[in-house]
């Protein structure tokens, strides 16, 4: 649980340290409407690397427009100090996992069209909806 809440914690930074005082402009109050809700991103299922030196996550944003969330994989150094968006495909990705040894990141990408794949791949083609991955046991 303490390790989620570094986590959580180094994500929160990652995403608040670029809006201090002297970068953001000052607005007028006024009440909260429901329309700025589809601006608000929201940040989730963050995986702290094996090294413990990174923290993979999913930032989404809502299309208000075309009616679709869009999510990306972000990935922010453990003390904050680097912050970098890792996807930007138009249908988004999620799950982020890393490997045993935080060489590689896996994620879930999504295509609104299908990938050409040789035929011999065809009918093996899956749906995936998670990834685990584990230490060989060899």
């Amino acid at each position: 649980m303490r390790s989620f809440s570094v986590c959580f914690a180094a994500v929160l930074f990652g995403l608040t340290c670029f809006a201090t005082p002297d970068t953001v402009a000052p607005v007028a109050k006024r009440p909260l409407k429901p329309a700025d809700l589809y601006r608000l991103p929201s940040v989730s299922d963050p995986q702290i690397s094996p090294d413990g030196k990174w923290v993979a996550y999913t930032l989404s944003t809502i299309d208000s427009v075309k009616d679709k969330h869009i999510s990306s994989i972000w990935m922010i150094s453990i003390d904050g100090s680097l912050d970098l968006k890792l996807t930007n495909s138009p249908e988004g990705e999620s799950k982020p996992r890393w490997s045993p040894d935080s060489k590689y990141l896996s994620f879930l990408s999504f295509f609104s069209q299908p990938l050409p794949l040789p035929k011999k791949l065809a009918p093996c083609l899956l749906l995936l909806r998670s990834i685990v991955l584990s230490q060989d046991r060899a």
